[in-house]
């Protein structure tokens, strides 16, 4: 018995469980980490991942490096991380080595929108 094969589109963008912006083309993908404040926050608050063809061009230098010895505060800082940083203040204060308070929360999660080969998100679209 043959079975009919079911193609599904992936779409170009879209928001994954609250916390992931996925925007992608045939060679390009970007991942951007939402701020949610239900499941232990790090300071990577709108952390950027850019990958073309495959490869990875902007990653954070904090993947598996959170056992570095004397450098293990350094990769789990927001430095370490592609992100915003104002006045080299970490995005949420440090109360353990895996728990921040203040946890950064998005008033609003707006769905991405796309008009023909580009796609827009923000606060109000």
């Amino acid at each position: 018995m043959q079975y009919p094969v079911i193609l599904i589109e992936t779409p170009k963008a879209e928001i994954l469980d609250r916390q992931i912006l996925l925007m992608r083309n045939e060679r390009a993908k970007l991942f951007m980490k939402l701020p949610d404040d239900t499941f232990r926050p790090g300071n990577d608050a709108f952390h950027l991942d850019f990958w073309v063809d495959e490869k990875p061009i902007c990653i954070d230098s904090g993947t598996f490096s959170y056992n570095a010895g004397s450098l293990t505060d350094q990769f789990k800082s927001v430095y370490a991380h592609n992100t915003v940083q104002f006045d080299k203040h970490e995005q949420m204060p440090k109360i353990s080595r895996f728990l921040n308070g203040k946890w950064i929360r998005m008033a609003e999660i707006s769905k991405p929108i796309m008009n023909g080969e580009e796609i827009f998100w923000g606060r109000g679209l």
